[in-house]
């Protein structure tokens, strides 16, 4: 089982497409959002391998293979202040960023850390992230893990069946095999602390964390010109796309610059339904990475999480 070990001893599992034939290629860094870890991803490794390039998902923290949190960091999920809630997101930050840092330099991807960062990490995708993780008052929008009149032992599973309905079309896992989704679901880290950041509790740690790293001046220098896209489906959830027109509000009020890209008739889930597109679709984000130098890797930082149409595209 693969596993990277931080000097903090802080481990994260991951599974990797492996090492392509060709000298220069793209390597993706994906990281899982709630429920759903790395196992989701299985069916993109080979064909991002087929394709020349390399992909690594990385489980985190909570997630099998992974190290739990301390009892006094769950503590922190669930009943601390906004300053400890901001301090614990900081962190997850920067162990995700040694684990990237860490397999740049043991995978022989490519040279202290922000400049080993800077030179290798090209691009950064949201890939669908939820607009209650972006720390702004979200929309009445429904979401299970937030319903009061379900069960708590039930929203989970709620939440899982509601994240990949879809009104016209037949459900992206509604004939998978129950031994087959338990290989890429895990819904203990819910409750334990994936479900908090989802809630008012954290939003204030999250507005900071969100203008830091999307629209901070000094944020987006010290990552020199790595571009951040957003990649949504317009059949995902409301939730989702509420985070899509939030995003296109800022970069125009804030004369930022993020780069769109939605994709017609696909919900959350395209790198299950049709892995081939959905690669399609991620080299369409990172066609201009490549340096002048054939010979120097690229990796790409992917973050996991209407009628209305973003407004760029490549």
């Amino acid at each position: 089982m693969p596993i990277f070990t931080l000097p903090n001893s802080i481990e994260f599992f991951y599974i990797d497409s492996g090492l392509p034939s060709t000298p220069a290629y793209t390597t993706y860094f994906v990281v899982h959002g709630h429920s759903f870890h790395s196992g989701v991803f299985k069916r993109l490794l080979p064909v991002a391998h087929k394709n020349s390039h390399r992909m690594i998902a990385v489980n985190r923290r909570e997630y099998a293979g992974s190290t739990p949190y301390t009892e006094a960091e769950l503590d922190v999920f669930a009943q601390g202040s906004d300053e400890q809630r901001l301090h614990l997101l900081l962190s997850e930050g920067t162990n995700l960023a040694l684990c990237l840092e860490g397999l740049i330099h043991s995978l022989c991807l490519q040279e202290a850390v922000r400049e080993k960062l800077a030179l290798s990490v090209h691009k950064i995708i949201m890939w669908e992230p939820p607009v209650h993780c972006l720390g702004v008052e979200p929309p009445p929008t429904y979401l299970p893990l937030l319903d009061l009149d379900i069960a708590p032992e039930a929203r989970p599973l709620a939440f899982v069946r509601w994240g990949y309905s879809d009104p016209n079309r037949r459900g992206t896992f509604k004939e998978t095999p129950f031994e087959e989704l338990s290989r890429i679901i895990d819904l203990s880290p819910g409750d334990r602390c994936d479900t908090f950041l989802l809630g008012p509790a954290f939003a204030e740690a999250e507005r900071i964390v969100t203008n830091r790293a999307l629209f901070d001046i000094s944020t987006r220098s010290a990552w020199g010109a790595t571009d951040i896209w957003n990649l949504v489906g317009d059949a995902s959830t409301p939730s989702i796309l509420a985070a899509t027109w939030f995003l296109e509000d800022q970069v125009q009020s804030q004369h930022s610059d993020i780069h769109f890209s939605v994709i017609k008739g696909v919900n959350h889930f395209q790198m299950w339904d049709d892995p081939e597109s959905c690669m399609k679709e991620l080299e369409l984000c990172t066609v201009k990475v490549l340096s002048a130098s054939a010979s120097v890797d690229s990796a790409i930082m992917i973050c996991d999480g209407s009628n209305r149409r973003s407004k760029r595209r490549i």
